[in-house]
């Protein structure tokens, strides 16, 4: 496969990114030489970065999971219910069907 062969041929330069990204000990999203790393990186392969933000790349993520996660929990809280009366009332016109077929 053609994906698998580029994957091939960057793994000792993908295996030193990650060697590079674990030798910069830094929590508590407060990530700025992993940021300025991963900025560079970008930069080579030439995708640009909004400068808007002047945040880091890790609180601009977490950001965006936050919303993800609320959205995913007020889907899941309308959703099962309608999944259940949908069962509900499937279950009761098919009911109602064979019945009217006997």
């Amino acid at each position: 496969m053609v994906v698998s062969n580029s994957i091939n041929q960057m793994y000792e330069e993908m295996k030193s990114w990650r060697q590079d990204l674990h030798s910069i000990p830094e929590i508590g999203l407060e990530e700025y030489e992993t940021s300025k790393y991963i900025k560079s990186k970008l930069s080579e392969f030439n995708i640009e970065m909004d400068k808007s933000g002047g945040g880091n790349i890790i609180q601009a993520a977490a950001a965006g999971i936050e919303v993800a996660l609320l959205t995913t929990c007020f889907g899941l809280i309308v959703g099962i219910p309608a999944f259940m009366a949908f069962n509900y009332f499937s279950s009761v016109i098919n009911g109602f069907v064979l019945h009217r077929s006997i």
